[in-house]
């Protein structure tokens, strides 16, 4: 096993619309919108995630796409946000900010 991996999982961190549970968000919803805006339409907005994981001040955000394993994309995402445990509004709009600077 590589340094930094672990062999217990978590459960999957949803980003739906408000009413539409299971069907998920579009990226450009999550990056062209303010964390004000998300808070009106996410379901669970302004839930903290990944506090559960206790003791950890990151986590490793990476991006493989088929057909373009050359290109390897990993940024780290503070836990933290201003104090507190970062939301699931700001979790998808640092996530959607990193595919878009991925995919330039």
């Amino acid at each position: 096993m590589a340094m930094g991996q672990s062999t217990r999982l978590h459960a999957a961190i949803q980003f739906d619309h408000i009413g539409y549970n299971g069907q998920g968000i579009q990226m450009r919803e999550l990056s062209a919108r303010s964390i004000c805006a998300l808070r009106s339409m996410l379901h669970g907005a302004n839930d903290p995630v990944l506090a559960h994981i206790g003791g950890r001040q990151r986590i490793t955000l990476r991006i493989l796409w088929p057909g373009y394993e050359h290109v390897e994309w990993i940024d780290q995402i503070e836990l933290d946000y201003r104090g507190s445990p970062i939301t699931r509004a700001h979790l998808g709009a640092v996530i959607a900010e990193n595919f878009a600077r991925f995919v330039e």
